[in-house]
Parts: C-alpha cells; sequence; structure tokens
C-alpha cells in the first residue's frame, strides 16, 4: 500500500532543533490555527494531530477549533497515567468531541528468551477503556526498533516487528470500523472544495468578484470577498435554468477556505 504523508510541525519554525520555541497559549493557539487553515493540505483522507499531554490552551483551542472530531486517546500501563489520560477524555467530551477509543503504549517488552516484562505495570489501558465506555484498539510493545526508526526516520509501521503489526492492525480497524473515510458530497462539502479551487484561483491584490462553478447538476456562484488578508466565500446555489435573484437560495454559510493563498 502506498500513500503521501504531508507534516506541519512547530519543530519547522526553529532554525535549530535546539532552540526552544517560547509561546504563550494565545500565540500557540494562532500558530495551530495557521496550520489547520492555511497550510495548503490539498484533499485529504484524514488530518491528524498528534497533541501533548494533559488538558492545557492548546488541547482546548484544537477541541474549539474543531469542533465534531474524533478523538483517540493514547496512555501507557501505568495505573497514574490513566487518571491523566481519564483528565483528557473528559475534557474532550465537554468540548462534544467523539471519542474513538484507547490506545495503550509501551505495554510490554518481550526479551531475546521471548519472556514478557511489563515494566510500566499493567492493566491502565483497559481501566480508562472500561471506565470511559470506549474500546481499547491496541497495544502497542516497546521495541528498540520503534526508537531507532524514529531517530532516522524509519516509521516503524513500515517494519516486521510486532509493534509494527500492531500499528497496522490498529490503522486497519480505525479505517475499516471506527473512522472510515468520508466523502464529501453533501452540499457543505462540494461546496467547500470548489471554493478552495476558486480561491486558489484568485490572486491577492484582486477585487472580490463572484465565480459561478458547476457541482454536479448545480451551479453554485461563489462570492469571494477579500477582507485585511482573509478571504470568505459565500455560495449560492443558482437553478440550472434560472438565474434571477428570486430563484437563488443560500446552500451554506459563509466558510473560511483551507489552502493557503499564494503571495
Amino acid at each position: 500500500m502506498q500513500g503521501l504523508l504531508k507534516v506541519i510541525s512547530m519543530g519547522f519554525l526553529v532554525e535549530e532543533e535546539s532552540s526552544a520555541l517560547m509561546w504563550r497559549g494565545l500565540i500557540l493557539n494562532r500558530a495551530v490555527q495557521h496550520f489547520i487553515e492555511d497550510v495548503a493540505w490539498g484533499d485529504l483522507d484524514y488530518l491528524l494531530i498528534d497533541m501533548p499531554p494533559g488538558t492545557g490552551d492548546v488541547q482546548m483551542g484544537l477541541a474549539k477549533m474543531l469542533p465534531r472530531s474524533e478523538m483517540i486517546v493514547v496512555t501507557t500501563p501505568s495505573l497514574n497515567a490513566q487518571k491523566v489520560a481519564m483528565r483528557v477524555l473528559d475534557m474532550g467530551r465537554k468540548n462534544f468531541l467523539r471519542i474513538v477509543g484507547v490506545i495503550e503504549n509501551m505495554t510490554s517488552f518481550i526479551d531475546d528468551r521471548g519472556i514478557e516484562h511489563r515494566l510500566f505495570g499493567s492493566g491502565g489501558g483497559e481501566a480508562l477503556a472500561s471506565e470511559a465506555g470506549v474500546p481499547l484498539l491496541g497495544k502497542v510493545p516497546i521495541e528498540a526498533e520503534v526508537a531507532d526508526g524514529g531517530d532516522h526516520g524509519r516509521p516503524a509501521v513500515l517494519g516486521n516487528t510486532p509493534a509494527a503489526e500492531e500499528l497496522r492492525r490498529i490503522t486497519k480497524v480505525l479505517v475499516d470500523e471506527y473512522v472510515p473515510p468520508m466523502e464529501l458530497s453533501t452540499c457543505s462539502g462540494q461546496v467547500l472544495r470548489s471554493a478552495s479551487r476558486a480561491i486558489v484561483a484568485t490572486t491577492v491584490g484582486h477585487s472580490s468578484r463572484d465565480r459561478v462553478v458547476q457541482v454536479g447538476s448545480h451551479h453554485l456562484t461563489l462570492r469571494v470577498r477579500h477582507r485585511l488578508g482573509s478571504i470568505t466565500t459565500t455560495a449560492v446555489e443558482v437553478p440550472t435554468h434560472s438565474h434571477s435573484n428570486n430563484s437563488q437560495k443560500t446552500c451554506e454559510q459563509p466558510v473560511r477556505d483551507p489552502v493557503r493563498q499564494p503571495q
């Protein structure tokens, strides 16, 4: 199986990896907002955000920026870690995020003799999933290959180790059962896709304009408006055989384009 993985990171914003990025919550939230809205992601099957531990400003800001998103909670077997993860899960639910399930990381280490060692305790993943009423999606063992692959740019999931097999199994379960890819076939999805294409074709400095785009059997007038460097788009559906103002109906409220405007 082949695919394309697109990445954006706070680490790309510093000149050296050893440099500290000392930003407070408000600036961090705005940076994350730019990552979501202004990066030219193109067509995506999934947008996966790796959040830091805890329930700080970034997590709460993301929950409000991406309402109705899905959350996967990762914990270690330690019962103390399970309690911290439960607070994260509670934050997600209070922000109306759907909790897909729990993944237990660093479950155990298996030595060369095949003996299993539970270095960080046991039961944290099961306890968290049971308390939250969500499925335990999988348990990823500790392997030196995972750390080595991360250091040298070789994703562990592409290997042939037990951890790689478990990661692939978890991915398959998520894609096939719990979070299947969504086809943007609804009015909102088609409007957003068409609006993105229209805005990409609109350069900075041009006056506000209307663009007519055909989506299936519908004709949509995309009203692109420039305001202080930002762009908003309103889509109005125009029946195929009529273009009078009386026959128009709004198909979608103004949307914010997720594609970065060319400079």
